[in-house]
């Protein structure tokens, strides 16, 4: 687990002979790594391996403890159990030393970011910042850094959460964190997007693109950007590209959204079922992106009643500011 890379972490792992390890008496600590690299890198939480190392937990030593409710907290944040999580959460900071606190309000901070509680998110981040910082550990800091600027984005502080990025990305390019500099480019890339900023989205996306990331999203940021700016032909090539390359269904449903608006097909059947599949899987701003092209079609049909309704839902998306 001491290095930063997912490859040689799970090249490593593959190389221990597991029915051997599990007759020795290193067999605790082992489970433990195993199920924090898991917990991390799969899509599928390891729920399973809680009651496991619950078994060890006199085995283990205080700081390995905190680990083991941290990560199991994390584990259940990432199916959406959220109390259960806050629970463990705070099991792991009753035992934390200020060594292992940093990773531990990292983790808070993503759960309250993916519960809309972007003050409380920020709360947590910043703390976590300030130790990576004190500690010297570069990638943690600008993880930390973005996620930051994540927050201001959804908070609607758009131009705060521009600079952060672009500070993000500086600060990437000075430790040489390649995958950092990608994924920030495509959050400034979507930050420029609601802003309806969309040549700036468009510079963006391609700047991540020409470093070979390939976010399903940006192919959907393309061709409605393309779209919004009258280049008809552009938006035709990254639909087709879109289509060609993009899995995952809620990206795939935005470019098809750009399709009907190019037919000048009606879209609020569309845009309906879509924003009902958003809410199912908790994607709060492509909720808000739905509900905003709702709410504008309803008022250029005077049906003022619908629209209404739309920017109430709008107004509880904010979250807590």
């Amino acid at each position: 687990m001491l290095y930063d890379d997912i490859d040689e972490q799970k090249r490593l792992f593959e190389n221990v002979n597991e029915q051997h390890i599990r007759k020795s008496i290193l067999f605790p600590k082992f489970a433990l790594l195993r199920f924090i690299y898991d917990t991390m890198n799969e899509d599928k939480p390891p729920l399973d391996m809680i009651k496991t190392l619950e078994c060890f937990k006199d085995a283990y030593t205080l700081p390995e403890q905190c680990l083991y409710y941290d990560y199991s907290g994390f584990c259940y944040q990432k199916v959406r159990q959220y109390e259960k999580a806050k629970t463990l959460y705070e099991t792991a900071e009753h035992l934390a030393t200020m060594e292992n606190k940093d990773m531990l309000y990292y983790h808070m901070g993503i759960m309250h970011y993916r519960m809309n509680e972007q003050l409380t998110a920020l709360f947590y981040f910043r703390k976590a910042y300030n130790m990576f910082e004190k500690a010297w550990n570069t990638n943690r800091l600008l993880y930390t850094h973005g996620s930051i600027g994540i927050c201001y984005s959804r908070m609607s502080e758009f131009e705060m959460a521009k600079k952060q990025f672009e500070e993000t990305i500086r600060l990437a390019i000075q430790y040489k964190n390649r995958y950092v500099m990608c994924t920030t480019y495509d959050n400034i890339a979507f930050n420029c997007f609601k802003m309806h900023d969309y040549k700036e989205c468009i510079r963006y996306c391609y700047k991540a693109i020409d470093m070979d990331y390939h976010w399903p999203f940006l192919f959907a940021y393309l061709a409605f950007s393309f779209y919004k700016l009258e280049d008809e032909e552009k938006a035709w090539e990254w639909i087709h590209r879109g289509k060609e390359t993009v899995k995952d269904e809620a990206a795939l449903d935005l470019i098809e959204y750009v399709v009907l608006l190019i037919e000048k097909a009606d879209c609020v059947d569309f845009l309906e079922k879509m924003y009902h599949k958003f809410v199912e899987e908790e994607y709060y701003e492509l909720q808000k992106f739905v509900l905003m092209e709702l709410s504008n079609i309803f008022h250029q049909r005077q049906l003022y009643e619908h629209e209404a309704e739309c920017l109430r839902e709008l107004l509880k998306l904010h979250g807590e500011r």
